[in-house]
């Protein structure tokens, strides 16, 4: 029971209609691959041990897989979360599929060659409607659209601080 609640949507989705919604950025996703292991897990780079980071859920995953630009590289591994799928890049256990927010400004990882950057969804600002007239409320969601809007290049991928060689 929040008054407030910042929520990742599925692209096409809208919040529940009974709630006060603002659309704060899209979820984008890039491939990344450990700048010290390219050699190794680059396929672009023609590298042998090239391999998919795995995560939970397998239909999302074998879906994404299927429409990238590297559907042939084996999986490996069943991470639960982003922030372990970004460790495992970084300690060169494979590539990654991972949010531009996390893989963009790390500076240990970069994006693969062809990154296939996916919108998959949306982040939102989410309160009940009844808070609508509550000034603090309404200063705090002020302040939290504010900050995260102002960072929309990175939410977009467009500031790929870490990526590209």
């Amino acid at each position: 029971e929040a008054d407030i609640a910042i929520r990742a949507k599925a692209r096409d989705t809208q919040p529940a209609p009974h709630l006060l919604g603002v659309h704060l950025a899209p979820l984008m996703m890039a491939n990344y691959v450990a700048r010290a292991h390219a050699d190794r897990l680059d396929p672009d780079r023609g590298a042998a041990g090239a391999r998919w980071i795995g995560f939970d859920d397998r239909r999302v995953q074998e879906r994404m897989i299927a429409a990238s630009s590297y559907p042939d590289l084996p999986v490996w591994g069943a991470f639960a979360s982003v922030d372990l799928m970004a460790r495992a890049t970084r300690r060169g256990f494979g590539v990654a599929m991972l949010p531009v927010y996390v893989g963009d400004p790390d500076p240990l990882l970069r994006r693969l060659a062809r990154p296939d950057l996916l919108h998959i969804g949306d982040l939102w600002l989410l309160s009940q409607p009844d808070l609508r007239t509550n000034a603090r409320l309404r200063a705090v969601r002020r302040c939290v659209r504010d900050a995260l809007r102002a960072e929309a290049p990175l939410f977009r991928g467009e500031v790929p601080a870490g990526g590209g060689d």
